[in-house]
């Protein structure tokens, strides 16, 4: 009883958000191209804190270059003109506002948290339905699920809990603590329909999902299914008219976590435009800047980002975030010792930030003060062991400063705990041969009922 009663204790929010009328934006067709992208897995670079895309891929990917000027958000404060025979893709912003962790956890093979997302004409008709419930009791296999697809040697999808085979992710769907994820369902309204249509979206949860349980308690049993959190609208066919189309304090909010959402999905152009309309909302909002200044990061125009970061600073001086992400900027731009003063005034309210040190650390290294860098990534290490980046840095310290023992067996340490790049080898081997996790494995993918494929 526990357990349902935190999962029904508001710990996620849900906001059927946006709306789109026509094709989707980018097309499936262009995230399926890029499998390196997939979530949770390859092809996501962090380099000092920033999220990039490699230039190939920028190439090929031309929806996080530019924003979609025609997405209506947020819905309930829009008006607008909707047509039976309109194909239309709406965005549900799903946020963990205070599970404590990664939502699920990270048991994420057998776990069951699904969006269920259906809807309706006035004469209860189903235009579209997502999440369902199959006669066996599983789930809709296209539904959008918050699960980890992982891959053994032989290329299997790990099924049975049998962990310790795994050797790679297909992908790896989560959301992190106070971040978001946006889900697209794009459906055509028929022309018979009756308006006005009714939209309904709820996260559901299930402790495992039927596969597993079937195999684990060797008989079909019905598990509890718990609604963590849910959102009714409707939309009128003609003239939807917004009772106030004023922003406030709350939409300022809506939009954080739509940018936060569009960010993690590597649409960083729409991410910049969402975190723009925060600060309009509230042109004192400092961290509305910094994540101006973070989803712009792609164009490498280093004077705009400074701009940006510096009016969050002007606005908060003690903003860690800010002051964090103003000395990455200057370390990548080879002013070492200007970052290397932010960082130290960090470290000083927070000296147990991994990020922090290791910055420092690096700062260190680059200005060949090798002995006071090996001491700040063992600071990473008593923190955490499994600090691959203080592991990888402290070697090359180590090494410098004549402790080639150490450097040996530390090397040893870091090769054990180093991702295997063969892993994304065989996680894309095994996407070609499922095409549900394929399409589920594009961060910005579309649940929908038309071709998709082809828009």
């Amino acid at each position: 009883q526990r357990v349902t009663d935190f999962l029904k204790a508001d710990h996620l929010g849900i906001d059927i958000f946006t709306l789109k009328k026509g094709a989707a934006y980018p097309t499936q067709r262009e995230g399926t191209d890029l499998i390196t992208l997939r979530k949770g897995a390859a092809g996501l670079k962090v380099g000092e804190g920033f999220a990039t895309i490699n230039s190939i891929n920028a190439a090929l990917y031309p929806g996080y270059q530019k924003p979609d000027d025609t997405v209506i958000a947020p819905i309930d404060k829009s008006s607008f003109y909707l047509a039976a025979g309109e194909t239309v893709t709406l965005g549900v912003v799903i946020s963990n506002k205070s599970v404590g962790h990664l939502f699920p956890t990270e048991l994420r093979d057998f776990f069951e948290p699904w969006v269920h997302f259906k809807v309706e004409d006035a004469n209860g008709q189903i235009i579209y339905h997502s999440g369902f419930l199959k006669p066996d009791g599983t789930v809709d296999e296209h539904s959008h699920k918050f699960q980890s697809v992982q891959v053994t040697e032989q290329g299997k999808a790990v099924r049975h809990h049998n962990i310790w085979e795994t050797r790679g992710r297909a992908y790896d769907n989560f959301i992190a603590p106070g971040r978001s994820e946006l889900v697209r369902y794009q459906f055509t309204i028929p022309k018979t329909a009756s308006g006005p249509l009714r939209v309904s979206a709820r996260v559901l949860y299930r402790k495992f999902n039927r596969f597993f349980s079937d195999y684990a308690l060797g008989k079909s049993v019905d598990l509890p299914i718990v609604e963590m959190a849910k959102q009714t609208i409707t939309l009128n066919l003609g003239k939807n008219v917004s009772v106030t189309s004023t922003l406030d304090k709350r939409d300022l909010l809506r939009f954080n976590n739509l940018g936060i959402a569009l960010f993690d999905q590597f649409m960083y152009a729409d991410a910049r435009r969402a975190f723009e309309k925060v600060t309009e909302i509230d042109s004192t909002y400092d961290d509305g800047y910094v994540n101006q200044a973070l989803a712009s990061f792609w164009r490498e125009n280093f004077p705009e980002i400074h701009k940006l970061l510096d009016k969050a600073i002007a606005l908060n001086p003690a903003s860690a975030r800010a002051l964090y992400y103003k000395g990455a900027v200057l370390k990548m731009e080879n002013k070492t010792y200007e970052a290397l003063k932010l960082f130290k005034q960090i470290e000083q309210r927070y000296p147990r930030d991994r990020m922090v040190l290791n910055q420092l650390g690096k700062c260190y290294q680059a200005l060949g003060m090798q002995a006071e860098a090996a001491k700040i990534f063992e600071r990473v290490l008593a923190i955490d062991p499994d600090d691959t980046t203080a592991l990888y840095f402290v070697i090359d310290g180590y090494r410098q400063t004549g402790n080639l023992k150490l450097a040996t067996e530390t090397n040893v340490t870091y090769l054990d705990k180093f991702e295997d790049w063969r892993i994304h080898y065989l996680a894309n081997e095994y996407l070609k041969k499922d095409a549900v996790a394929l399409a589920e494995a594009v961060p910005w993918h579309i649940h929908s009922d038309v071709d998709i494929v082809g828009a």
